[in-house]
């Protein structure tokens, strides 16, 4: 909903038939970036991918490790299931240098039921990184 999302991770998934192997990066500061090196050395392709976005937040609860090693801290993922497991989001990646920057918005009101349509901007834009939000 226009917050950045300070810490989580992205991840591409080739679209169901489509070769290659899934890669993501890690979202610092609403910022990630999958180089051509990386995706390279991860096996990620050119072609149609899911895109899959996930991010916890602390929820002030703590409980007993099941490690035995003291109390941890409760966190609670907060990007809705339509942005991971239930994705709506695709990308086509192109060789060469893409950006995608992604806008995710917030669960539908109980009042109103419907989602507002995420963004990706799909424009290409040498040597910038790409922005979760």
């Amino acid at each position: 909903d226009g917050s950045d999302v300070p810490r989580g991770t992205v991840r591409f998934l080739p679209s169901e038939g489509a070769p290659g192997q899934s890669a993501g990066a890690e979202i610092i500061d609403g910022r990630y970036e999958v180089t051509p090196e990386m995706a390279a050395k991860r096996g990620l392709r050119t072609g149609r991918h899911r895109i899959l976005v996930t991010a916890n937040r602390n929820t002030g609860e703590m409980y007993a490790s099941p490690e035995g090693e003291g109390m941890v801290q409760k966190t609670q993922m907060y990007i809705p299931s339509r942005y991971n497991r239930e994705t709506v989001l695709q990308v086509e990646l192109e060789p060469g240098t893409n950006v995608h920057n992604l806008t995710l918005v917030a669960d539908p009101k109980p009042e109103t039921d419907q989602y507002p349509q995420p963004i990706i901007d799909n424009s290409l834009q040498n040597g910038q990184e790409n922005e979760a939000k």
